[in-house]
């Protein structure tokens, strides 16, 4: 699914048909399997734009009682509600963090995903947790990296959103001074989100 979702590799009628093989045996398996089924096609449908499927399968499993089977579930759970419109996908977002925090530590790299998505998805507590974000990356070397990148322009989005154009532009040219570094770009629509909101500041600051 990472190869399909990066446009790697297989294709989206390949995935489906494994799949729906998975589904056919699914009788057959332990509830430990059936689960892990379950997170995977609705990983899937997230990256499909199924969301309705990828919220239905994620909230059977987001009062599970092994945090890693929650962790996932409340990371679809936030996706597909945000993709959806729903008010709710902050307070996932929020429960996603706390689940990674107590799986991982506060200041652990594993919880930046998480962090990044509670400043996709809220404004409230942004500052705190970009805050948060940030020091995780300075303090274990990781301010180069793609991760970084995303957490600026995750920062850049939000200045943009409440007219905060300087700082907006400041954030997006950081984060743009990292992609343009890379070799290999994991996600390109970060990198365009980068481009287009530096070009759109600029342009609100008349900066031509």
């Amino acid at each position: 699914l990472t190869l399909f979702e990066r446009n790697i590799i297989f294709n989206k009628e390949k995935i489906s048909e494994q799949l729906n093989l998975l589904i056919s045996k699914k009788d057959q398996l332990n509830k430990e399997n059936k689960i892990l089924i379950d997170l995977i096609i609705a990983e899937f449908s997230v990256f499909t734009g199924d969301f309705l499927q990828a919220l239905n399968l994620s909230n059977l499993h987001s009062d599970a009682e092994e945090n890693t089977i929650r962790l996932n579930a409340y990371r679809y759970k936030t996706l597909a509600e945000f993709s959806l419109g729903m008010s709710s996908a902050g307070e996932s977002a929020g429960k996603a963090l706390r689940i990674a925090e107590d799986s991982f530590g506060k200041d652990s790299p594993e919880i930046l995903p998480y962090i990044l998505m509670i400043l996709t998805t809220t404004i409230e507590d942004s500052p705190k947790v970009a805050t948060q974000g940030l020091r995780i990356i300075y303090e274990n070397g990781l301010e180069n990296t793609e991760i970084a990148a995303q957490l600026w322009v995750a920062q850049g989005e939000e200045a943009f959103k409440i007219g905060n154009y300087e700082d907006a532009e400041v954030y997006y040219n950081r984060a743009l001074e990292i992609y343009d570094k890379a070799v290999v770009l994991t996600n390109p629509v970060m990198y365009n989100i980068a481009l287009l909101g530096m070009a759109k500041t600029v342009l609100l600051q008349k900066e031509y």
